[in-house]
């Protein structure tokens, strides 16, 4: 009779598995199309906030490497009191006017505040780090999809723009979406890349219809923990209200006091 034991007991396979070879190659999401036909992408002629991301890695004077998204380095807790608890207990006020000028950005709450039912468009710019290279990044939004309308390499033009969302017509809805280091799907650039020079670009866009504080991030894990990722701010004008006796039960913040 087997014991359990041996019952779990796993032989190792005789043939060893093939080994894959290293392909360089763009993903070919505009040769897809959306399951359903009916499902399109804002047009260009719909947006009305654009909020451009640059995202570059920097080495610190004290030898330190970390990323940046338009010069700004995401900390998880900064700021000490979580956007949603200041929308809920205080008077939160996006400066719309003030970020529209700023690359999208609210310097004051240090946030990307977008209002409900705006029509919002990404443009996120791969810039060469300090050292000289560039690699690739999926670009990761909590909350809710975007449609990837335009990918592109080399410096980001509005001409390129047009020209490549002229001959990609269907637009896929994601949730996350790489923007490469170099042409041909590269994901890191084998030579050295001048600083602050921008080697990709892409374009996403959606209506903002969640509202809610939610993070925009690189889903390479390292990256975001140095760094790459930013608050995005839907409709703080509009947030559902609570149930009874919610803020006070779940949404406190200790006191620095406080042991």
């Amino acid at each position: 009779m087997k014991t359990i034991h041996q019952e779990l007991l796993l032989t190792i396979a005789t043939l060893l598995p093939p080994i894959l070879i290293f392909l360089e190659h763009p993903f070919p999401i505009f040769k897809l199309s959306p399951l359903d036909p009916h499902e399109v992408a804002p047009k260009a002629s719909e947006v009305t906030r654009r909020i451009t991301i640059t995202g570059q890695q920097r080495k610190m004077p004290d030898g330190h490497i970390n990323w940046f998204i338009n010069g700004e380095k995401y900390v998880e807790t900064h700021p000490e009191v979580p956007f949603l608890v200041k929308a809920y207990t205080t008077n939160l006020k996006p400066n719309y006017e003030a970020s529209e000028k700023n690359n999208g950005f609210d310097d004051k709450l240090g946030a990307y505040p977008v209002k409900l039912d705006d029509v919002v468009e990404f443009v996120i710019f791969n810039q060469a780090s300090t050292m000289g290279v560039t690699e690739a990044h999926p670009w990761h939004l909590h909350g809710q999809q975007f449609y990837v309308v335009a990918h592109g390499t080399g410096e980001f033009t509005e001409a390129k723009l047009a020209a490549t969302e002229a001959h990609s017509q269907k637009h896929i809805r994601r949730d996350t979406e790489i923007i490469f280091s170099t042409e041909k799907g590269a994901s890191y650039s084998n030579t050295t890349v001048p600083e602050g020079s921008v080697t990709g670009w892409m374009v996403l866009r959606m209506k903002a219809k969640t509202p809610g504080a939610f993070l925009m991030h690189c889903h390479t894990q390292p990256h975001a923990a140095m760094g790459m990722g930013a608050v995005v701010l839907i409709g703080m004008e509009n947030l559902p209200q609570l149930p009874p006796g919610y803020l006070n039960g779940f949404l406190c913040v200790p006191s620095r006091d406080h042991d």
